[in-house]
């Protein structure tokens, strides 16, 4: 449930990794990523978003790779699975499903 809003959000939890050869193309991957997800090491990300974007986390992969040169990962983690992951250390830590914030 959103904090802010109190409404349901069904948010799935999405991990991304990638090898992109190219500085430029790997620079605009992970400025894209930043919009849904967190940097949690140098080419791996993780968040929870909305399902109807789950979609463009991968598109903003695809669309910056070539299969020739690079190498990339997603996966969307079942609620149950995401609730079993866990992390550790000094790396980002994506806030729960239906988190908000107000700046």
């Amino acid at each position: 449930m959103d904090r802010l809003t109190g409404a349901a959000t069904p948010h799935a939890r999405v991990l991304i990794a990638y090898d992109i050869a190219d500085d430029r193309r790997r620079r605009r991957v992970s400025e894209a990523l930043l919009d849904l997800t967190e940097r949690v090491e140098y080419s791996v990300f993780d968040g929870w978003v909305p399902p109807h974007r789950v979609g463009e986390v991968w598109t903003s992969v695809r669309s910056e790779t070539k299969s020739s040169e690079d190498a990339a990962f997603a996966v969307v983690l079942c609620r149950a699975c995401a609730q079993l992951a866990g992390t550790l250390g000094r790396g980002a830590h994506p806030d729960g499903p239906g988190t908000s914030w107000v700046v």
